[in-house]
């Protein structure tokens, strides 16, 4: 009868132990969300053309504990040509202007404060600089976006990544627009899992919803 006490107050101990845990003393964990879409662009084209990414973001930190973002970056590499890596840190956050429907600077990007159990957004502004003598024009094919985001001060960030496809008939637009020295922007949709439109037979409805 005692030695069944004791492995019945260890057990609640251990419990009480797990719960004093995961409800107050468990380190910060912080996750990130993109998209659905982000906005590409050109402009610099006086300084030989720049690509910029405007990347929606959100972290959240499902702890107890208060969590940072210290940076961020972003590397886009084609698929099949691993070699080149196209590597960005965050510049600036942004924001719609809903009279204008531009993109304009809110302020310059800095780390990011989450108090337990909250989330924030942020639209993250990259660019590929005019200055690089290899350019970022985003040709026919697929890409993969890979989202590095440091929470601590360590070596390794951790990854969220994505894949968005690039048309012909975008990349040709795009190619327009640069002769045009056009600076609108045009969205991709990360994974595309579904169409901003798409109609669809009722074994493709089963099968996809």
């Amino acid at each position: 009868m005692l030695v069944a006490s004791l492995i019945i107050s260890f057990i609640s101990l251990l419990i009480a132990g797990a719960a004093l845990y995961f409800s107050h003393l468990r380190k910060s964990r912080i996750d990130a969300i993109l998209g659905p879409d982000f906005d590409v662009y050109h402009h610099d084209y006086e300084k030989g053309t720049s690509t910029g990414f405007i990347i929606p973001i959100s972290f959240i930190n499902d702890s107890p504990s208060t969590g940072t973002v210290i940076k961020v970056g972003v590397s886009i590499h084609q698929k099949g040509c691993e070699e080149e890596i196209f590597f960005m840190q965050w510049h600036k956050f942004e924001y719609l202007n809903e009279k204008t429907r531009k993109w304009e600077h809110e302020e310059d990007a800095h780390p990011l404060v989450l108090a337990e159990k909250s989330g924030i957004h942020k639209n993250v502004w990259c660019i590929w600089h005019a200055q690089n003598s290899k350019k970022l024009l985003l040709e026919k094919g697929t890409y993969e976006l890979c989202l590095h985001y440091w929470t601590a001060e360590q070596k390794e960030p951790l990854k969220v990544v994505k894949t968005f496809f690039v048309s012909k008939e975008i990349s040709d637009v795009f190619a327009e627009w640069r002769d045009a020295k056009e600076t609108s922007s045009l969205k991709f949709v990360l994974d595309k899992e579904l169409e901003y439109n798409k109609l669809m037979n009722s074994d493709e409805f089963s099968k996809l919803l």
